[in-house]
């Protein structure tokens, strides 16, 4: 029986790569641990060959949870919005049909979603290819374009990153190639109706790794501006100074035998 439990794993580094590694199960909310959705009932009680294909619970309460259900097995999914508090999906919350792509959080009532418009919004690969931002309670259809890719790309999605300040900021990741990446920001205006599309000066061989403290952090697969392939640079995603100079944060060594 396949189960939707919500909950959370920390450990310091020594507990994380020590010789003594454990992890530790944490509560960051009062749904930690609890089994909030059967996946296999869903499944009977909706006639569907229901496959869980992952969850994107906004924080920080993780309460409004995006759930991936796909109908075989396949690559594309059915997403649907589901309010882990009270265990049911949410009545006229955000649904998208079958699709390859993703849909991420801005906030509680806005999301950024790439799937198959219809139309030309899918590149030749089968991905999609535009990224719009959608507002809670409207239809899709009516979802607003920032940005979009070529026919030509492996993909462009849009994603959104949660800063140590709960800030959250949307970074979209325009596939050239699968090993050529363009990365972009979007800068919310003051009044928060749109957004500024910004290029994030690192080179396209080079792989987005998260952000810690406020820095966005990046591997590089090549040599470039005086760092050398494999060293993790950092740069700070600032509503100010978008493009602050990089810094070095891990350089790479040779690792003996």
């Amino acid at each position: 029986m396949v189960k939707f439990i919500i909950f959370g794993k920390t450990s310091n580094m020594n507990e994380a790569y020590g010789e003594n590694r454990r992890w530790r199960v944490t509560c960051r909310t009062r749904l930690c641990g609890r089994r909030v959705l059967d996946i296999d009932a869903l499944a009977q009680s909706e006639d569907k060959n229901w496959v869980y294909k992952g969850r994107n619970c906004l924080a920080p309460d993780y309460e409004r949870c995006l759930v991936n259900l796909s109908n075989g097995g396949k690559d594309a999914v059915v997403r649907r919005e589901f309010n882990a508090r009270t265990k049911s999906f949410v009545d006229d919350g955000f649904v998208t049909q079958e699709s390859k792509g993703g849909v991420d959080w801005i906030d509680q009532n806005m999301v950024i979603v790439g799937v198959d418009f219809g139309g030309n919004t899918m590149t030749d690969a089968g991905y999609p290819m535009v990224a719009k931002i959608w507002r809670r309670g409207t239809p899709l259809a009516s979802a607003v374009e920032i940005d979009r890719g070529e026919s030509t790309d492996v993909g462009y999605w849009g994603g959104v990153v949660e800063l140590t300040d709960s800030r959250r900021e949307i970074i979209g990741t325009r596939g050239l190639s699968f090993y050529h990446t363009e990365y972009y920001w979007f800068k919310r205006t003051d009044d928060g109706t749109s957004f500024e599309k910004m290029r994030i000066s690192v080179p396209v061989k080079s792989d987005f790794n998260g952000e810690h403290k406020g820095q966005a952090l990046f591997k590089l697969n090549e040599d470039w501006r005086g760092f050398k392939s494999g060293d993790l640079v950092c740069m700070t995603l600032s509503t100010a100074q978008p493009y602050r100079p990089l810094i070095l944060s891990f350089a790479r060594t040779k690792t003996r035998r």
